[in-house]
């Protein structure tokens, strides 16, 4: 099914970025709880339904939280739940992944990226199997670890670069990746935004696949194989990051990209692997927020779009300027 329609639209306010148990951004876990990452006040927390937050963690006391963790987190862009419920936090200006520990109330360093040799950390996910992995936002290379935060491989030679098709773990080449999330086919998807693309990392089979993206900007392809569609460098404004920038995946597999140079929100079918835009517009106005009434998702704007992220049949799809779009299937 590719058609979405909007449930709700926030207008979040900086310093209060959730409400209703909603936040502008953040991820779930597999219990339904929202966590919050607030990376422009440097601080991180689990919603509650009473608009208040469960806890926070960060190096100042967030108001409004029933419960404060004192942690260094700086720039914090990514975070995930592993099954005991503890979670990671990619803190990217100190390049630390924190551990924090809800139900002891307790939060701590983790892995220390920079002395590892990573370069700034974007993202850390859990596979299936319980391992971490982490991409390098600067240092084109996907680290995997252990459960204790061990070093166990590294793929990519540290320059840019792109392969179209499937290639080995010692021949993939990456660039400027932004976005890591596991399937429930058990892969790594990878927003490889310096190539305007979507990789496939098998950790079984050892391989890596282009799935979205020729490697070239531009945005093309919506009603065909996603494989020759093209990603990112509609009129954004943000040069480093001209690409997607994030993506998420449902049930099914089914991939969802914040093509967020083209300002759309875009969708491929895991068995067709046919690409389409299911919201936003590819030119947008910047001096509008999204107006809360609004219905129709290809009237949105949508200018700095940074996330999207899907939980039990809706989609979480932030702007930047605070605004968070809830859509679901009709």
């Amino acid at each position: 099914m590719t058609n979405w329609e909007i449930d709700k639209v926030y207008n979040f306010r900086w310093k209060n970025p959730w409400k209703d148990g909603y936040a502008h951004f953040g991820f779930h876990d597999k219990k339904g709880c929202q966590y919050i990452i607030n990376t422009e006040f440097n601080w991180v927390g689990a919603v509650g339904d009473d608009n208040m937050l469960e806890w926070s963690a960060g190096p100042q006391v967030v108001e409004n939280s029933k419960h404060h963790i004192t942690l260094d987190i700086n720039v914090p862009n990514a975070g995930c739940v592993a099954k005991d419920d503890s979670v990671l936090i990619a803190s990217e200006a100190n390049n630390i992944i924190y551990k924090i520990e809800p139900d002891k109330g307790i939060g701590y360093e983790f892995v220390d990226a920079k002395k590892m040799g990573l370069g700034y950390i974007g993202s850390c996910e859990y596979d299936l199997d319980g391992n971490i992995w982490v991409i390098e936002l600067t240092g084109s290379r996907i680290w995997k670890l252990d459960s204790e935060g061990n070093h166990i491989l590294t793929l990519g030679t540290g320059s840019k670069g792109f392969q179209k098709g499937t290639v080995s773990f010692d021949e993939a080449e990456f660039s400027l990746m932004s976005c890591l999330k596991c399937g429930a086919d058990g892969n790594l998807y990878i927003v490889d935004s310096g190539n305007y693309s979507v990789r496939m990392l098998n950790p079984y089979e050892r391989t890596v696949t282009t799935l979205v993206g020729t490697g070239e900007a531009g945005y093309s392809g919506d009603g065909g194989d996603a494989a020759e569609a093209k990603l990112g460098k509609g009129d954004y404004i943000i040069s480093f990051y001209e690409g997607p920038w994030y993506l998420s995946l449902d049930e099914e597999c089914n991939i969802y990209i914040a093509d967020t140079g083209n300002n759309v929100l875009r969708r491929v079918d895991r068995k067709t692997n046919i690409i389409t835009t299911i919201a936003g517009k590819h030119k947008v106005d910047r001096t509008k927020r999204i107006d809360p009434n609004e219905k129709d998702p290809f009237k949105i704007d949508m200018p700095y779009l940074v996330s999207v992220e899907y939980f039990q049949g809706r989609l979480f799809v932030s702007d930047w300027r605070g605004d968070l779009v809830i859509m679901k299937r009709p």
